[in-house]
């Protein structure tokens, strides 16, 4: 999950952090926020990706968000 607005970490460092990880991944943008997400709707996105995450985990499948 990356926030839209981040000035402070560019998307595509977060994205070569993300290819180094094992098993499957995905990406989800934070709309409308920056790097300390708080603003809607992109709190809400994080809220809600992380509530994919743990639901995937605790059925014992990849977490994929987004």
């Amino acid at each position: 999950m990356h926030p839209e607005l981040d000035q402070w970490t560019p998307k595509a460092l977060s994205e070569r952090t993300l290819r180094t990880l094992p098993g499957r991944t995905g990406t989800r943008v934070l709309r409308c926020c920056g790097h300390f997400p708080l603003e809607e709707p992109g709190l809400q996105d994080l809220l809600d990706g992380l509530e994919e995450v743990l639901t995937d985990a605790a059925s014992g499948q990849d977490a994929t968000p987004g």
